[in-house]
Parts: C-alpha cells; structure tokens; sequence
C-alpha cells in the first residue's frame, strides 16, 4: 500500500532520504550545494539531480522492506537508503553501492531476535515468487543488520557476509522468475 507519505504501509519516503544528522537533507561537502531536491509524499528529499523513477524504486524497496519486517512483525527502522555518492565514500560504502541507485536498505535486526535467523529466512523468501524483488542480501553480524536490495536481475539472487565492513564470501543463486 502506497500513499503520498509512505512507500509501504510501514516504511515512510522519509525514511528513503538521506538526511545529516541534523535531519537536514544531505549536501554534498564538496560544493555546498543539495544534491537535488524534490518533492515526494509531501516531503522535499535529497535525491541526485538523474535520478528518475523515484516512486517506482520507492515502491519495490517499500515491498522488500514489507517483507523482511514481517519474518519476525515487529517494527523495524532503517538504517541507510539512498546515498548520495560523497555521502556512500564517507560511509565507507562500495563504489558501486545500490544505496547510491536508491535500491538498497540496511536494516537492523529487531531486538531480541537473532539476524542469522533473519537472513536465512529471507535468503528462503527471496527464491519464492512473493520476494522475488529483493535480489541482494548481504548478512552484518557484527552490526547486527541486514542488507536487502532491488537490484534488477531477476534470475540471480547475491547474498554475501560482511567482514569489518566489507562484503566477503559472495553468492550468485540461480532462481525462478515466477
């Protein structure tokens, strides 16, 4: 369910946006300037000045993320979404991050449940017809979260473990489209 303030009935367009930690929209150290601003479910965000689609990348992060609360139904937080490319670099992100796409949330894992159970389930949702949008997963057990992403390969499922920060031991699984 989508409405003018929330990709999914639990994740808001807020939420996607990269804010400082002021919860100002972010900008980029560089120049100064926002990346980009534009208006969406009532809010002005920070998005890159090509980056089209935003609904549409909304709308399936909003159904990964629908997904992956509900192994467990309780109430999640993201996070990271979107990163603008100086904001991924300071992170410490991968230079070809789907954050910086707009297609990739990491998610901690709800308390008291464990995150390797998390994945696991969600590494069994994603090879079925009901999570076939999430296509990357990447398991953080020192941070006790979880990456999920929309990537666009509907045939290949990339699950990965993170090591001090980086993705280590990755996986392509062949899966069914249907």
């Amino acid at each position: 369910m989508t409405t003018t303030t929330h990709a999914s009935e639990h994740l808001s367009y807020r939420e996607l946006c990269c804010f400082n930690r002021l919860g100002v929209p972010y900008r980029e150290f560089a120049s100064g300037r926002i990346v980009r601003t534009v208006p969406i479910g009532g809010l002005v965000a920070s998005y890159p000045s090509d980056w089209r689609g935003v609904g549409r990348r909304a709308e399936r992060l909003g159904q990964a993320f629908e997904l992956a609360r509900s192994v467990f139904g309780r109430p999640i937080t993201p996070l990271s979404a979107y990163r603008p490319v100086l904001y991924n670099a300071a992170a410490k992100g991968e230079a070809g991050s789907w954050h910086i796409q707009g297609m990739a949330l990491d998610l901690p894992c709800p308390k008291g449940q464990n995150v390797q159970d998390w994945y696991d389930a969600l590494v069994r949702l994603a090879q079925t017809a009901e999570g076939s949008m999430i296509r990357g997963i990447g398991l953080n057990t020192a941070g006790n979260a979880l990456h999920i992403d929309v990537r666009p390969s509907p045939d290949i499922l990339v699950v990965w473990a993170y090591e001090r920060g980086r993705p280590i031991n990755a996986e392509s699984i062949p899966v069914s489209s249907r």
